[in-house]
């Protein structure tokens, strides 16, 4: 279940890249990407989406952040605890 905050990252319309997948993709936690979404909903604008294209582009030629440190991928959000 998403808490109020969280739910503010339904606000975006889904896609292939974002602020939270440049800043660590499956390395960091569920809470920090949904920081890092809300914060992008918050401070949408051209410019740092030219920033997310261009780290997207870094992130997918180095190969960086594929992989949980425990799991292959993201482990699956249960909810808030």
């Amino acid at each position: 279940m998403y808490n109020q905050v969280q739910k503010r990252r339904h606000v975006l319309r889904p896609d292939i890249t974002g602020w939270a997948p440049v800043n660590g993709r499956n390395a960091i936690s569920w809470n920090q990407k949904f920081d890092f979404d809300v914060w992008y909903a918050d401070y949408m604008h051209f410019l740092v989406d030219l920033k997310i294209i261009r780290l997207t582009i870094k992130k997918v030629l180095v190969r960086e952040a594929i992989s949980s440190t425990t799991s292959a991928t993201m482990e699956k959000f249960n909810g808030n605890s």
